[in-house]
């Protein structure tokens, strides 16, 4: 049995914090100088294949996924939080494609197989980083970036084939060989039974 599991996700991935700007500020340290933090870096969006998992109907409810942005970054060079990554589990075989565009972006062949769908944005510098001989007290930080891309339209495509149930094929087998004369009657129908067991099955589109 073959069969085609379709579903189209947009994946955001988070932006980084900005830099803060900051001077330290201690009883008898004057002139303490800068030391802003650093922003943390936006979280990322990767599909993960997994073999416990056979279809993608979760993705036809749940299409928009946001990673977190990173914090901004704090006094006493302090650096801000990490966004979270996000982690779509989806079923070995599953092709991912840029909507808009057509192009392939991943294809998970194996277990736990990882694929980068969106790269989270830097975190921006703090005002530490601009400290230097000619300028003692910078009043100068960087924001954060962009995740790259920010914003996916994706299409997941799980492909795979599905063969009748064991069971179901050795009951049909058994029904047709025996003998009996009390069970002719059913040969018919098992006969059929059999053959949708082994025989070509149609494709669906989900």
């Amino acid at each position: 049995m073959k069969f085609v599991d379709e579903a189209r996700i947009s994946v955001h991935a988070g932006k980084g914090g900005d830099g803060a700007v900051s001077f330290r500020r201690e009883k008898y340290v004057p002139r303490g100088g800068p030391d802003g933090g650093d922003g943390g870096r936006g979280g990322s969006v990767y599909a993960i294949a997994d073999r416990n998992i056979n279809t993608l109907i979760d993705y036809r409810y749940a299409r928009v996924h946001r990673a977190r942005d990173g914090a901004k970054g704090h006094g006493k060079q302090c650096s801000g939080g990490s966004g979270d990554d996000i982690r779509l589990r989806m079923p070995v075989g599953t092709v991912i494609a840029d909507r808009t565009t057509g192009e392939i972006i991943g294809d998970l062949t194996a277990h736990d197989q990882a694929t980068l769908l969106a790269r989270g944005g830097r975190g921006g510098l703090g005002n530490v980083n601009f400290k230097s001989s000619v300028n003692r007290a910078p009043r100068r930080a960087t924001p954060g970036e962009a995740g790259k891309p920010d914003s996916v339209p994706s299409t997941a495509t799980n492909a795979g084939a599905c063969a009748a149930p064991p069971s179901l094929r050795a009951v049909a087998e058994g029904w047709l060989s025996t003998s009996s004369p009390n069970r002719s009657a059913a040969r018919a129908p098992m006969a059929s039974m059999a053959a949708w067991a082994s025989g070509p099955r149609a494709t669906t589109s989900i």
